[in-house]
Formats: C-alpha cells, sequence, structure tokens
C-alpha cells in the first residue's frame, strides 16, 4: 500500500476580512508563501470541510439565538435586541463576519 503525502497547510486566523486582506497583501509583498492561507473563522470552516470532505453544516445560528433570547427574556442581550429590532439584521450580519 502507498501512502501519499500530503501538503501542509499554515492558516493564519485574523478577526475580519479586512485583516485578512492586510495581512494576505504584506505576505506578498515581503515574499510569496506556498501552504500559508489568511482568513476568517468561516474561511477556516470552509476549509476545513473541503479538506476533509464533511458536510456543510446548516446556518441556522440565527434561529437557536431568537430561541435562547426568548428563554432569557431577562438577559441584557435579549433586551437589547428586543428593543433594536430593526436593526436585528445588521447585528446579525455584523456577528456571522466575525465568526
Amino acid at each position: 500500500m502507498a501512502i501519499t503525502r500530503q501538503a501542509v497547510v499554515h492558516f493564519i486566523l485574523v478577526p475580519d476580512k479586512s485583516a485578512a486582506r492586510r495581512l494576505r497583501r504584506m505576505a506578498a509583498t515581503a515574499s510569496a508563501r506556498v501552504g500559508v492561507q489568511v482568513g476568517t473563522w468561516p474561511e477556516l470552516v470552509s476549509l476545513a470541510q473541503k479538506s476533509y470532505l464533511l458536510p456543510s453544516s446548516p446556518d441556522e445560528w440565527q434561529s437557536r439565538l431568537d430561541s435562547a433570547l426568548e428563554s432569557l427574556s431577562d438577559s441584557f442581550w435579549s433586551k437589547s435586541l428586543h428593543h433594536a429590532q430593526s436593526d436585528r439584521q445588521q447585528i446579525a450580519d455584523a456577528w456571522n463576519g466575525h465568526w
């Protein structure tokens, strides 16, 4: 049985897309790197899913957040999101960009 050798990928995790873009630019101008990727958490998850042929996870975190907030009606975040109904999608998009 032949064992194939796979290339190692080093993934540098950054907090957001703009940080990823800046770090990619710095790495490219310093010198080209092989086997180094820079990205956010969703990009890391996507890389892992593609590398290990994992099924994509359902994007149901918004419904889980809503049910958690309903069950904790006296919590700070529950009250804050209740008063900011019009900003709810913008808040969700901001969180999605960071996770």
